[in-house]
Formats: structure tokens, sequence, C-alpha cells
């Protein structure tokens, strides 16, 4: 997922300034961390096995994502699940960062 749609669609719960069930989507090692209760909600190389997919593709009614702002699309939800069986390779130049140091 580009870092605009993460942007769009995650930061106001999961960003820099408001991190809901601790889970941290702006930076590379929080956001591969995971949150409190899902840790790790990105398995890298999983798409299957990340509760983050689950909860953006609606396979846990109890945890759609993002519940506010709109559901991703059927396009934007394959591209992350494609980003994560791939790997969750964080690009250089995404709009996320590293780390908490860098920008």
């Amino acid at each position: 997922m580009s870092g605009p749609s993460w942007k769009k669609n995650c930061y106001s719960c999961h960003g820099p300034d408001k991190q809901k069930s601790s889970l941290r989507l702006d930076v590379k090692s929080e956001a591969l961390k995971g949150g409190e209760s899902h840790a790790p909600d990105i398995v890298p190389g999983h798409g299957a096995k990340s509760p983050l997919i689950r909860f953006v593709a609606g396979e846990e009614k109890d945890l759609l994502m993002p519940p506010k702002n709109g559901r991703l699309s059927a396009e934007q939800i394959a591209t992350l699940r494609r980003w994560i069986d791939e790997g969750a390779v964080w690009p250089e130049k995404c709009g996320l960062r590293e780390d908490r140091g860098q920008a």
C-alpha cells in the first residue's frame, strides 16, 4: 500500500499522533511489531496470516478497519495483501518512516 493510502485510511487512528491498540503504521519498526492485541499485525510473506488483512478485508466482523472514513476498496486490499505476501518491503520514499528518528 502506498504512503498516501496509509495516511488517508489509517493514520487518524494508527499514525504519529494517535495509536489505538498501540498499533502505529507510520514507522516500520512499530508497524512490524504490531499492536497490543494481535501482534504482529503484519506477517511479512504471509498476508493470510496477517491480522491487518483480516481487519481491512472484513473477515473479522467485530474489527472492521478502517471504522471511519470509508472502507478500503477491493483493489487497495489486494495491493496491501500482495505487499505483505511479497515480504512487506518498506520502500525508501513512500511517505512512511523507517524508524522514529527519521523523516
